[in-house]
């Protein structure tokens, strides 16, 4: 190979070396990350800066009962689209201990952000939904059906703007879906999805009556195939212009008492882990 060969491989090798190099750098700035948030009772990931549409994530469904000595007793893996007027939540949550700890149990729900008090439920007006199994369909209400454990269950809520309807949907891969769509009004703007853990039934707003630290960390959840879209159609993971940030869940009776955290992002933005927090 001739002198002026050898210095033209030299020139492309560094221009690509320079190009990746640039591309790798747009690609990290374009991602915002946020200041944690703390939370009363959820771990996980929230999005900001943008209005969303849609929200989606996997999670696999883990044996509770070696949870029961810790948390609250009761955890729920949950999507949340939240606007100034509603706070919409769809999850499949169960308790801990070994005499109660069956199955998850679907559940749709939505709150008035400014009172806390719950509006729309599985069941209620304005709320149409059906459960789905080998045994048939059905309507559902608060409780209706359940997911196994050892399933990974696959949720969606989507914000249609031309209706004004929240269309939800939890599934796992063997036929079990909770469907049904709930009336947010025309004109919603939802500013912020959350993906998450939940540790109270008693809502997105406060903390449970009491919680136990584990020894050590402990992984509770394993959440994948998170996307997101925004009104104008942009669609990705968390990793995105849009900010993401930290939910870390904390009492707010005992602010020295932190309850659980997530991870880092993995795959793109796409998944990420939430673990108890050890006592040591």
């Amino acid at each position: 190979m001739s002198k002026q060969m050898f210095r033209l491989q030299a020139i492309f090798v560094t221009l690509a070396a320079a190009a990746a190099a640039v591309l790798a750098g747009v690609m990290t700035t374009s991602a915002s990350t946020g200041s944690n948030t703390v939370t009363p009772e959820e771990a996980g990931y929230k999005a900001t800066g943008a209005q969303f549409r849609y929200v989606q994530a996997s999670v696999y469904l883990r044996d509770p009962i070696p949870y029961d000595p810790y948390g609250s007793g009761w955890y729920q893996h949950s999507l949340q689209l939240r606007s100034s007027n509603e706070v919409i939540v769809l999850g499949a949550g169960i308790w801990t201990n070994p005499l109660n700890a069956l199955q998850y149990q679907p559940s749709f729900m939505v709150y008035d952000p400014a009172t806390h008090v719950a509006i729309a439920w599985l069941g209620s007006p304005g709320v149409t939904a059906t459960w789905c199994d080998n045994r048939g369909c059905s309507g559902a209400t608060q409780g209706s059906g359940n997911f196994p454990n050892g399933e990974i269950i696959s949720g969606s809520l989507f914000y249609s703007r031309s209706t004004g309807d929240v269309k939800f949907k939890l599934s796992d891969t063997h036929g079990r879906v909770l469907r049904g769509s709930y009336f947010a009004g025309l004109g919603e703007s939802f500013k912020s999805a959350r993906i998450g853990t939940e540790f109270t039934v008693e809502g997105p707003f406060s903390s449970p009556n009491s919680w136990i630290q584990p020894p050590s960390s402990m992984r509770i959840a394993s959440f994948s195939n998170v996307a997101l879209t925004t009104y104008s159609g942009h669609r990705t993971g968390l990793y995105a212009w849009w900010t993401h940030s930290k939910l870390l869940a904390r009492m707010t009776f005992s602010p020295q008492l932190w309850m659980a955290s997530p991870g880092g992002l993995r795959a793109s933005g796409s998944a990420f882990r939430v673990k108890l927090t050890g006592a040591g």
